[in-house]
C-alpha cells in the first residue's frame, strides 16, 4: 500500500473511531464496559497512527518528493517499501514505529536535517509518546509500563485527583464536567496527522 492509500485508510479508520469515541463519551465513565471500549479505541488509534508513521517514513525512502511536491534528500533511496524496511531493520526483528524518539533519530540519520519526517514528528511527539505509553500500559502488566502511564496521567489530571488504576478511566477522564474527555482530545489530535503529512 502506498502512502496515499495508507492516508485514505487512516482517514477512514479515524472517522470510524471518532464515532466510537462520541458513543463511548456518552456512557457512564465509571462503567467497566465504557472503560473497556475506551481502551480498545485507544489501542486501535495507536495502531493506525503507527502504520501512518511507518508509511510516511518508507515513502520518504522510496520517493523523490513529498506528497506536496517538495524534494526529499535521503541517504537511503530504495525501489519499494519492503526493501527500505528490510535495510532499516538490518539484523533487528522489527522497527517500533510508535517510538517517537527512535524514529526521530532514524530520520536524522537517513534524511537531510530529518526532513520531512522530523517536521511531522516534532510537533506531534508529546501526543504520540503519550499514546504509546497508554497503549503499553493496556498491553503490558509491568512496573515500567505503570510508571510511564502514571507520568502521562499526572500531566492530564487535576493535582488533587488520584492517578487511575485503569487506562480506560484516564481515557474517559474530564478535568471539568464541561470538558471533552481525554480520549476525545487524543483522537482529535491524531486525526490531523494525515493532513499534516500531506502538507509537508
Amino acid at each position: 500500500m502506498d502512502l496515499s492509500e495508507e492516508i485514505e485508510t487512516f482517514d477512514d479508520t479515524c472517522r470510524h473511531l471518532k464515532l466510537r469515541v462520541r458513543a463511548v463519551s456518552g456512557l457512564d465513565s465509571s462503567s467497566v464496559d465504557a472503560q473497556f471500549i475506551a481502551e480498545a479505541i485507544c489501542f486501535k488509534l495507536f495502531r493506525v497512527q503507527e502504520r501512518l508513521t511507518r508509511s510516511f517514513f518508507l515513502h520518504c525512502c522510496t520517493a523523490p518528493e513529498t506528497l506536496a511536491g517538495k524534494k526529499i534528500k535521503a541517504k537511503l533511496v530504495c525501489p519499494d517499501f519492503d526493501v527500505a524496511e528490510a535495510i532499516l531493520k538490518g539484523q533487528g526483528r522489527f522497527i517500533e514505529w510508535g517510538k517517537v524518539e527512535e524514529i526521530k533519530k532514524l530520520s536524522n540519520l537517513i534524511f537531510e536535517k530529518g526532513y520531512p519526517v522530523s517536521d511531522f514528528l516534532v510537533p506531534n511527539s508529546q501526543i504520540m509518546s503519550d499514546l504509546h505509553k497508554i497503549r503499553n500500559y493496556i498491553a503490558h502488566d509491568s512496573k515500567e509500563a505503570r510508571s510511564k502511564f502514571v507520568g502521562v496521567a499526572k500531566s492530564y489530571i487535576r493535582v488533587e485527583d488520584e492517578v487511575p488504576e485503569q487506562a480506560g478511566v484516564l481515557l474517559l477522564y474530564r478535568k471539568r464536567p464541561s470538558d471533552s474527555n481525554f480520549l476525545t482530545k487524543i483522537c482529535g489530535k491524531v486525526r490531523q496527522f494525515s493532513r499534516q503529512i500531506e502538507s509537508l
